[in-house]
């Protein structure tokens, strides 16, 4: 094989799949700008206290918390694409009103219809891309999304250090609104994806749509739940090393550095066996037991020596790592797969609370047990992830049971 067919097998596959690949690089590009700029200029253009501003970002993710369920399921009834566009439009509107906030009340207001209009326009990118990408190519399409997401936010970050160190407003009103065109971008890119015509309910549907579906709502639990890996590896890892062992304070950097190579270059191949419901039950499961082994490996760490502290730690980063790649390609196919063709927004919605409840549970949870209670609360977040892995089997064959038999498959 060539080189160029060689980079081409690299590449997500052409249509609607290439489509969503260019559309998450530009938005995490201009994503990851923002938020590492973001609250230096509230704090430092616009003027607000630090207290208003987290309050407002705290406010603005509750207000936010139900959009993806109400527009995943508006998206059902009238048409994704075009909401879609619409939410994207909106995005790109609402971000640039930043630059018009010069006081609390605009800035809450702005802020909470950001963020209802991005959650609700998660939703939508994800059922679209379960409606128009081929069933074989759906997991393999949104792992390289989140493989894309991760390079452009990334670069993002990287590039909003220049930002930072020129600390002029100009120079933040000109991160908002790029940000605000990769909104806009986006809304060209949707429209280069087919139309998705909307499937009415078949007779005989559950009353209740994914509300009642007590197997999926479990599920979606499940691996909000078991993201608490994520906090792990970025709020008590690092606090760990610092204040806890005496590794190289520059290990901290070396392991973030790990972990987004890991992420970037392993998450495609990490759906190799996400082909089904039961297998992705199966990367679920890893996930939890490669987590409470992550978790076992850090009280060692007070009682060896330093370098095989290191050692400990580092092994200790790529379970945490492999963990979150697992439980992402496994959440992909649970996700989609058991998502009614008529109502794919609605499920998506709802599985992107996974996300939140790992958002606002997570960091307090494992500073709770981690670092304020030290070596037995990393025993109990041991036992709290292995067990959680070892319910996604059976929590998704009660949810196989309720649905058509070839799904099992």
């Amino acid at each position: 094989m060539t080189l160029a067919p060689r980079l081409r097998a690299l590449l997500p596959a052409p249509g609607a799949p290439r489509v969503f690949a260019v559309n998450q690089l530009v938005d995490s590009l201009g994503t990851g700008l923002w938020l590492t700029c973001s609250v230096v200029f509230f704090i430092k253009s616009v003027g607000l206290p630090e207290t208003q501003v987290g309050t407002g970002i705290a406010v603005a993710g509750l207000a936010g918390f139900l959009a993806g369920p109400l527009f995943g399921h508006l998206g059902d009834r009238i048409g994704l694409r075009g909401l879609a566009v619409v939410l994207a439009a909106a995005q790109a509107v609402c971000m640039a009103s930043f630059v018009l906030v010069r006081s609390f009340w605009p800035f809450l207001l702005v802020s909470v219809l950001f963020e209802f209009c991005r959650r609700g326009g998660s939703a939508c990118r994800n059922a679209l891309v379960a409606a128009t990408v081929a069933p074989e190519q759906r997991v393999r399409t949104r792992a390289y999304l989140r493989s894309v997401l991760n390079v452009g936010f990334s670069v993002g970050t990287l590039v909003a250090g220049v930002v930072l160190t020129l600390d002029t407003r100009a120079a933040y009103v000109a991160v908002i609104l790029g940000n605000a065109a990769t909104f806009l971008a986006g809304t060209w890119f949707y429209l280069r994806v087919p139309a998705v015509t909307p499937r009415p309910k078949p007779p005989g549907a559950p009353k209740g749509g994914v509300w009642r579906d007590y197997p999926f709502l479990s599920l979606t639990l499940l691996i909000g739940l078991l993201s608490i890996d994520v906090s792990i590896f970025a709020v008590a890892m690092p606090v760990w090393i610092l204040q806890y062992t005496d590794a190289p304070r520059a290990l901290v950097a070396g392991i973030m550095l790990l972990n987004t190579i890991m992420a970037i270059a392993l998450q495609v191949p990490a759906t190799r066996r996400a082909d089904s419901v039961t297998g992705a039950a199966s990367l679920v499961r890893l996930a939890g037991l490669s987590s409470g082994a992550a978790c076992l490996l850090f009280p060692l760490t007070l009682y060896v020596p330093t370098w095989t502290a290191v050692a400990l730690l580092i092994a200790a980063a790529v379970l945490l790592t492999g963990a979150e790649l697992w439980h992402s390609a496994g959440g992909f196919t649970i996700s989609m797969d058991l998502a009614p063709e008529h109502a794919l927004g609605a499920y998506q919605g709802v599985f992107g609370l996974s996300s939140a409840l790992h958002s606002s549970v997570g960091p307090a949870l494992v500073t709770a047990l981690a670092l304020v209670w030290g070596g037995p609360g990393w025993l109990v977040l041991a036992a709290f992830s292995a067990g959680l892995g070892l319910l996604a089997r059976p929590l998704t064959a009660w949810a196989l049971r309720k649905r058509p038999v070839e799904l099992a498959a």
